[in-house]
């Protein structure tokens, strides 16, 4: 799998633009998973993935590239496959991101993946979403930092075409190389309604709140959309 991130130039007061091309980058997966069945609604697995991040600029704060390599383990369950109540996959296991550029230390930690959905009854479902992942930055003499989020949403339908939602996210930020950590909080509301299986009107808001040990990197954001999604 391949994957691609581009930000454009942020312009400043005076007009000048300031390139983020230090911060576009292409990402390549690749996994392997062994699976084990112990019965119908429960297996056991084992996964290895390897990366490779590659960036197209050096970066402007310190004229070091950010390419790196990467490495996940994951042990893991699944379970509920039949079920209409319960179901859901559960891992956990280490991964480790190392710059090609060896002034900059390995990025590494514990690793933690969950998918649960739960249905109390047949109008309300509850989902929790947990994920892990070993991300870069382009601050001075940093290589990256650990990412954990945890998330949760509940649906309900209160007609067979009207679905509502509400949810709530947070996750947290540790830098390795840099005194720095982020914490990130998510809380929203969302309405969708169903014209035809393959056409959706929705509305979504989402409030967002970033706080910080950084000199001024605080900040608040209020998002609202209304757009119709069509699927094919």
């Amino acid at each position: 799998m391949t994957q691609e991130r581009t930000y454009e130039g942020v312009v400043q007061a005076d007009g000048t633009v300031v390139s983020n091309r230090d911060r576009n980058v292409r990402s390549t997966e690749e996994t392997a998973r062994l699976a084990w069945t112990f019965k119908p609604t429960f297996i056991g697995f084992a996964e290895a993935g390897l990366n490779q991040r590659r960036f197209e600029a050096v970066s402007s704060v310190d004229g070091i590239r950010r390419d790196s390599d990467g490495q996940r383990y994951r042990l893991g369950v699944g379970f509920g496959n039949t079920s209409q109540v319960l179901r859901g996959e559960a891992s956990v296991g280490y991964g480790r991101q190392s710059p090609i550029d060896r002034r900059l230390a390995a990025a590494d930690g514990m690793v933690i993946d969950a998918n649960l959905a739960w249905r109390m009854s047949g109008l309300t479902a509850v989902l929790l979403r947990a994920s892990t992942d070993i991300v870069e930055t382009t601050s001075l003499s940093a290589s990256g930092g650990v990412n954990r989020r945890g998330q949760v949403e509940v649906r309900h339908a209160f007609m067979r075409p009207l679905i509502g939602s509400a949810f709530a996210g947070f996750s947290t930020t540790s830098y390795q190389g840099i005194v720095i950590n982020e914490n990130l909080t998510e809380m929203g509301l969302g309405l969708e309604y169903y014209l035809a299986p393959e056409a959706v009107i929705y509305g979504r808001y989402q409030h967002t709140a970033l706080r910080t040990n950084a000199q001024s990197g605080d900040w608040d954001a209020d998002e609202v959309r209304v757009g119709l999604r069509i699927r094919r």
